[in-house]
């Protein structure tokens, strides 16, 4: 990143990257301490590891920044959706409302990020054609959630949008919706890190 960019980035915030990265990154910290290990010694593990990824350019493989990348799974697929477009698409007869949707992204059975604004987002790939959610989907996260329940809103986002050796190098959405259940759970297990 350019120098001085962040401030930018922060000022100009209104796809909600810059807020979200910065709640993984508290959720990273959270879990570090919560394992014994001191919030300096992490940020020294941290920047020991990511200083020779950024110098070789390791970590902008193919994209000229990391919010970049973001933006390229928020934008996959589809892309995402407010709640209003959302309910629309859930289909259920009778409407559905944004109430019920926004208790659903409470009780984390609907995939979605907040952006700075405040506007929930959801990824119009989690919804069928026909309405009503993928099949699998809701085990699926209920496993995300008990698995790893320290895993930040964009987590959904990069793991069921990159290909994973447990569903045979596909990604866990193809293989949800080829309807492989088994094999996305089991996925979700390989991201526990020991």
């Amino acid at each position: 990143m350019a120098k001085g960019s962040t401030a930018i980035l922060v000022e100009d915030d209104t796809s909600g990257v810059a807020t979200a990265l910065r709640e993984q990154v508290h959720a990273a910290f959270t879990s570090a301490e919560r394992h014994g290990i001191p919030a300096i010694a992490f940020m020294a593990m941290v920047n020991a590891d990511a200083r020779p990824m950024i110098e070789d350019g390791a970590i902008r493989e193919g994209y000229a920044t990391a919010e970049e990348g973001l933006a390229l799974l928020l934008n996959a697929e589809g892309g995402c959706v407010d709640l209003v477009t959302a309910g629309k698409l859930f289909k259920r007869p009778g409407g559905v409302t944004r109430q019920t949707l926004w208790e659903k992204i409470k009780h984390g059975e609907l995939i979605a990020y907040q952006t700075a604004a405040g506007r929930w987002m959801l990824p119009k790939w989690q919804f069928r054609p026909q309405g009503g959610l993928l099949r699998g989907l809701p085990d699926v996260l209920v496993k995300i959630r008990e698995t790893l329940p320290e895993a930040g809103e964009l987590f959904p986002f990069t793991f069921f949008l990159q290909p994973n050796p447990a569903t045979g190098d596909k990604t866990p959405l193809e293989a949800l919706r080829s309807g492989a259940i088994a094999l996305v759970l089991t996925a979700v297990e390989g991201e526990v890190v020991a």
